[in-house]
């Protein structure tokens, strides 16, 4: 603005005076739209809110129908259903702490009128109670008795309970039956507790056979699975503390959906008429009308401090121009003279900045908008792999590789537009070697021949980078140590329970029957998930190989339709095997990690060209001129050999791919981790093995490997299991701990299932107890290593302490390294690998129990 429109503008205070008016209106209409942003944005919150809640409810309610539904699955299952089952099936949910909203789970029997004297004679009979009566008395024309509710402490006085008695749930009763599906009642008066607020009550049918029509239904109805909620414990399970903090919520009940009725409240008190939010949604077939309204806490203030702050900035922006106009004559002159004083300081900092750069061991330089090098600070023979003297006047793109000249002068042009420090990243190869450069690129506050510059400041960083690939390395590869560790512990529990329930079924069915050869291969399937979570554990450190006898040929036939699956479309896969190859000691997972390795290879090697892969066994005597020829250094000694050979008709290697294969990381594939055939050289230096490479550009590669010869392979006893499946009976009183549910409940079926009684304990401090409590009693312990609040070892410490001669058998998903061992002159304790099958379980309960 020039001198003369300055004093227009000072000399007209109509123009001031309406600045200053517009500005205060423009500030009032402002706030107002800040005002109605904010209550729209706040009944927004709400809505979202409400969906969140509502979704919450719907999921919580769908949690207890599954609930229910396992309860209703369990009673189906469970042969000879009792108390007893009842109760443990309810405690191993644990539903009082995951789910406070639930009140109580009974099963209750429909029983017909003229049926009462007989099945109240049947019910004490079977329930063990002599007192046990349908109550109230009276005679009524079909009675719905409870005969198992858990809890049992807040549930006894529901035990026989007619619940037809009770307004409204007869005809509840009756419609599940009727329709087969679960039912949700209205709100009501329930047993479990004496407030005033209501509950609800959920019902699912149990039939004897799966009827399909109503008169089947009608005809074979067995009784209900039924659930008691406190409504108020309900709806707090489901919404949660923090939204009934943020949201006023009412919950009305209009009965079912396609017959409402009245309205009754279920949760909360009406709200009033305002700013409430209404929805009505259907609830398992019952129709629920929601309010909400939102909290003043949660608007907050914002739906008046930010108008309030909009109005304010304004009008301060307003008086601030308002004065800034008023004084542009005055700050003119001064502004020219700041001007000249600044221009001074530039040229002192200028200067200062120059000795600066000499003095820093970083390269530094100046470059236009052009990426052209303007000037070259420090004193440097080489910068950027060349002389300083080369690159000025040239542009980036003149001096420097393509990415490295795309990534750099992208910097630089962002470095412009945004005024702030840039960072670029990128590798030159020079004539020290590859090596990784840092620039900083930072815009300069004056242009320089009317042209926008840049300072960079230039950094090698190759030592850094790779000792940070390094260690970003070995932490992964520590990760993945602990990964696995934990991962192969936990699977070896879940396949725990899976074989114990299989070798259970075996038990169960005639060795002829139709399910006999299925339940071997899910035995075999097991098995083998089993060796890949023990292979897991040894790569994390925390267990052992298991190396046996092997039958090459045979584990090669076992992986032809897995190596067929994992090599390129185009190429071909042949076999060629000798028959009476001789047995080697190994690891059967890792010898398959060996071929899978190998046959991979050779398809990245063929690509997407058609080409051929062969496997080859054979059987060779080498003496030791041969070993020494061909496989130096390896410490192979003369004898009989297994041989395995991998050819492909690849691309092949060059002599400097031959000499680095072996090193970890190295890798010629685009996304390759460069850790298969390193792994695979260890592998085999752990077997005692040789290999020998051959291949050449063009001509395929091709993989000798030697194994050491084992002898011939021994004949296998399989009676094993028959034989203790036929064995005499377990007795005693056996005490089981494991934290996992379902390997307690496996171990605890399956002893019962062989004749003992057992003690269940969820880890170890409880399972101190319950010793404690039977001392004397107890014949065998059963204990897992990893559990909270006491582990395995420290139990097993404490049981010998009271009891120095009871047998104790451990188990752990990890291995044996993790078991403490025994005091001399005790009992025997056993270590059992999770997984086993039942048979190896019942054997290890034998052998302690005889020493």
């Amino acid at each position: 603005m020039n001198p003369l429109n300055q004093r227009v503008i000072l000399r007209n205070p109509r123009i001031v005076t309406l600045v200053l008016v517009l500005g205060l209106a423009a500030s009032l209409v402002g706030a107002l739209a800040a005002r109605r942003f904010q209550v729209k944005a706040t009944r927004a919150r709400v809505e979202q809110e409400a969906v969140i809640a509502q979704e919450n409810l719907h999921y919580t309610i769908q949690a207890y129908r599954d609930i229910l539904m396992g309860f209703r699955g369990h009673s189906t299952a469970a042969l000879g259903l009792n108390r007893d089952r009842f109760h443990q099936y309810f405690a191993s949910l644990d539903l009082r702490t995951h789910h406070p909203g639930l009140l109580s789970v009974s099963y209750g029997v429909d029983i017909p009128g003229a049926d009462r004297d007989r099945a109240e004679r049947d019910l004490r009979r079977e329930m063990g109670d002599p007192a046990f009566a349908i109550h109230p008395p009276g005679v009524r024309p079909r009675y719905f008795v409870l005969l198992f509710a858990e809890p049992r402490e807040s549930n006894r006085t529901s035990i026989g309970r007619d619940t037809r008695t009770i307004p409204g749930q007869g005809l509840d009763i009756d419609r599940a039956r009727d329709t087969g599906a679960l039912v949700l009642t209205g709100p009501m008066k329930v047993l479990q507790y004496d407030g005033p607020d209501p509950g609800l009550l959920m019902r699912l049918p149990l039939y004897h056979g799966a009827p399909a029509t109503l008169e089947e239904r009608r005809s074979t109805f067995l009784g209900c699975i039924n659930g008691a909620f406190r409504v108020q414990d309900l709806i707090a399970e489901a919404l949660g503390k923090e939204t009934l903090r943020k949201l006023d919520v009412a919950i009305t009940d209009a009965g079912p959906w396609g017959d409402p009725g009245p309205a009754r409240q279920l949760y909360g008190a009406p709200l009033a008429e305002g700013r409430k939010l209404e929805r009505t949604v259907e609830v398992f077939g019952r129709i629920w009308n929601f309010e909400f309204r939102a909290r003043p806490e949660f608007a907050g203030t914002a739906e008046w401090s930010l108008p309030v702050g909009i109005g304010a900035c304004g009008c301060l922006i307003t008086l601030l121009l308002w004065g800034l106009m008023t004084s542009l004559v005055q700050t003119g002159q001064r502004a020219r003279l700041m001007a000249l004083h600044m221009t001074g300081q530039l040229r002192e900092e200028e200067s200062r900045t120059e000795a600066m750069a000499l003095a820093v061991p970083d390269p530094m330089a100046v470059l236009d908008e052009d990426g052209r090098f303007l000037r070259i600070y420090g004193q440097h023979p080489r910068v950027l792999g060349a002389a300083p003297a080369a690159l000025l006047g040239a542009t980036i793109p003149q001096v420097l590789p393509r990415d490295a000249a795309d990534s750099l002068l992208g910097a630089v042009r962002k470095a412009l537009d945004t005024h702030r420090l840039q960072t670029a990243v990128f590798e030159l190869s020079t004539p020290e070697g590859r090596c990784d450069f840092e620039g900083r690129i930072l815009r300069m506050g004056q242009p320089l021949d009317g042209k926008a510059c840049v300072v960079l400041s230039i950094r090698d960083i190759t030592e850094r980078t790779r000792a940070e690939e390094i260690a970003r390395t070995k932490q992964k590869l520590e990760s993945l140590g602990v990964l696995a560790g934990g991962i192969a512990h936990d699977f070896n529990n879940f396949l725990t329970a899976i074989l114990g329930h299989v070798n259970m079924a075996q038990d169960l069915i005639e060795p002829d029957s139709v399910a006999a050869p299925m339940l071997r291969r899910a035995e075999a399937s097991v098995l083998r998930a089993a060796e890949l979570a023990h292979q897991m554990l040894a790569y994390s450190g925390r267990g052992s190989l298991k190396v046996d006898l092997l039958d090459l040929n045979l584990m090669v036939m076992e992986m032809t339709e897995l190596l067929s699956v994992s090599i390129a479309k185009k190429a071909d896969l042949e076999f060629h095997l000798e028959p009476g190859l001789p047995m080697i000691m190994a690891d059967a997972v890792q010898v398959q990690q060996v071929v899978m390795n190998l046959v991979t290879n050779a398809s990245d090697a063929i690509a997407d060209r058609t080409g051929s892969i062969a496997i080859e066994t054979r059987l060779l005597v080498a003496d030791r001129a041969f070993l020494e020829a061909r496989f130096p250094g390896q410490g192979l000694e003369p004898g009989t050999y297994a041989m395995l050979l991998v050819s492909d008709t690849g691309c092949g290697m060059d002599a400097e791919t031959r000499k680095r294969i072996f090193d970890p990381f190295y890798t010629t594939k685009a996304t390759g981790r460069g850790l298969g055939l390193s792994a695979l050289l260890g592998i085999l230096r752990g077997h005692k093995a040789g290999i020998y490479i051959t291949s050449a550009p063009g001509q395929g590669s091709r993989f000798e490997i030697l194994f050491p010869s084992a002898g011939p392979a021994p004949g296998r006893d399989l009676s094993g299991a028959s034989a203790a499946a036929g064995a005499t009976p377990l007795t005693g009183l056996a005490l089981v701990a494991d934290d996992e549910p379902m390997v307690r409940s496996i171990v605890a079926d399956f002893l019962e299932h062989r004749g003992m009684e057992v003690l269940a304990a969820a880890d170890g401090q409880e399972a101190l107890e319950l010793f404690t409590l039977h001392r004397g009693r107890v014949d065998v312990v059963l204990l897992d290593i990893t559990m909270p609040r006491m582990d395995g070892n420290e139990a097993f410490r404490a049981i010998r302490a009271l009891d120095p001669q009871v047998p104790v058998i451990l188990l752990s998903g990890f291995s044996a390294r993790d078991v403490a061992t025994p005091p001399p002159g005790t009992a025997p304790a056993l270590f059992v690998q999770k997984p086993f099958r039942t048979v190896d379980l019942e054997e290890a309960v034998r052998k302690v129990r005889r020493a």
